[in-house]
């Protein structure tokens, strides 16, 4: 293990403030903050500062201190970032020249120091490389993990909004489905309308599809099940608008007909049901 590199360290401690700068100048060339007033732009300085030390820490050989900066700059840097809607790719652009101004401070530094030698300045580039890759590898997982989330919480809303349960009366009400129906809409259509159903006390409910397109083998199944949970929930439930080709579908499924009551169309099932006049 180098005894020079707790040295090294300190040096690139007090480097921190230039590297701080050339890291702010990177990003201003790389990504336009939304914000650019001065105390914004401080906060941005003291955050370059914060990940310098985490990098340079890397360096010492408990890695102690790393790991924990880690977990602090994850909560309080690469959550900022991510909320910012800073594209990855500037991300991964700035880190590149950050990394090319790490390797010319030890150069600068082993100028200073000659007795650090050619194998100690090539431990301490492997280990600041290992530090980039460790911080970059650690942003990507939890990048993903965010943009994740945030799309899936986008998915559950649009289809929420796509499965507005319509009342006509107290008990009554519509279920229209309008446009494609995927597999991932048709299982939350079967999670949720069985919710909506019981919080607003709906005994009887209109599956319509006349706005449908078409319906593949799988989600046709997908609304037979939910027909069946809706049933053991005192619910009852029929379709109406059902084209030749989505019939055909079904069928093709090997889904029964036999306990499932079908209209043509939503006026033709009101009215036999004598909903409306």
């Amino acid at each position: 293990m180098s005894s020079k590199r707790p040295e090294l360290y300190d040096y690139l401690i007090e480097k921190g403030p230039v590297i701080a700068k050339k890291w702010s100048k990177f990003m201003n060339s790389a990504y336009i903050e939304p914000r650019s007033n001065s105390d914004y732009q401080e906060q941005l300085y003291q955050e370059y500062l914060q990940t310098n030390q985490l990098f340079v820490s890397y360096l010492l050989p408990e890695k102690d201190l790393f790991e924990q900066n880690l977990k602090k700059w994850s909560i309080k840097i690469v959550e900022k970032r991510i909320n910012s809607n800073m594209p990855i790719t500037a991300i991964y652009t700035v880190a590149s020249k950050v990394r090319i101004t790490y390797i010319k401070m030890i150069k600068e530094y082993v100028a200073l120091y000659p007795e650090f030698t050619v194998e100690e300045a090539l431990d301490a580039t492997m280990a600041i490389d290992e530090a980039f890759a460790i911080l970059t590898s650690h942003y990507t997982h939890r990048y993903q993990e965010v943009m994740t989330y945030r799309l899936d919480a986008q998915l559950n809303l649009i289809t929420e909004l796509g499965t507005p349960i319509i009342p006509i009366t107290k008990h009554v009400a519509i279920l229209p489905l309008v446009g494609g129906i995927d597999t991932f809409r048709a299982r939350k259509i079967k999670e949720i309308i069985p919710k909506k159903c019981a919080e607003t006390e709906i005994e009887i409910l209109y599956i319509d599809l006349s706005d449908s397109p078409a319906l593949d083998a799988v989600v046709a199944e997908q609304l037979f099940e939910l027909m069946k949970i809706l049933e053991l929930l005192g619910i009852q439930s029929m379709f109406s608008g059902i084209r030749p080709e989505i019939a055909q579908s079904a069928i093709q499924a090997g889904l029964d007909f036999n306990h499932i009551e079908s209209y043509n169309s939503l006026s033709v099932a009101l009215k036999e049901n004598y909903v409306i006049r």
